[in-house]
């Protein structure tokens, strides 16, 4: 099943304005990217002795669309996924970080891809 995870949304819009904008405010806003992400787990490895799960796999994808602001005309559109493990441990509060830590890496590498989908978009532009 998927959700929309506030932390993986909040990374992955962090992260693409890193990538867009380098953290430096936009002077003109000529495009505008609109994100849909989403989230699972999943749990694929169960210890036989314990009944617990040791391992999970937070699977993530995010839908993207590329419009022009002056016009409105979508420039294009995809979805990008990615898949990241994390221990499971005893401990709630560490199983909850390491879930929390492979929800920001899965933003991180989403990200990118859209930075490089999106530059390609806008080299066709050109």
């Amino acid at each position: 099943s998927s959700a929309k995870s506030e932390v993986l949304n909040h990374y992955l819009v962090e992260d693409l304005r890193f990538e867009f904008t380098g953290g430096q405010p936009s002077k003109e806003i000529r495009y505008r990217l609109k994100i849909s992400a989403n989230d699972g787990l999943t749990v694929p490895v169960i210890e036989s002795s314990s009944g617990r799960a040791e391992i999970g796999s937070i699977i993530a994808s995010a839908k993207y669309t590329l419009t022009r602001v002056d016009t409105g005309a979508v420039l294009g559109s995809g979805t990008v996924s990615s898949s990241a493990t994390f221990d499971r441990m005893s401990q709630r509060f560490s199983s909850v970080r390491a879930r929390r830590d492979a929800e920001i890496r899965d933003a991180q590498v989403m990200a990118e891809e859209i930075r490089t989908r999106v530059a390609a978009l806008l080299l066709q532009q050109k």
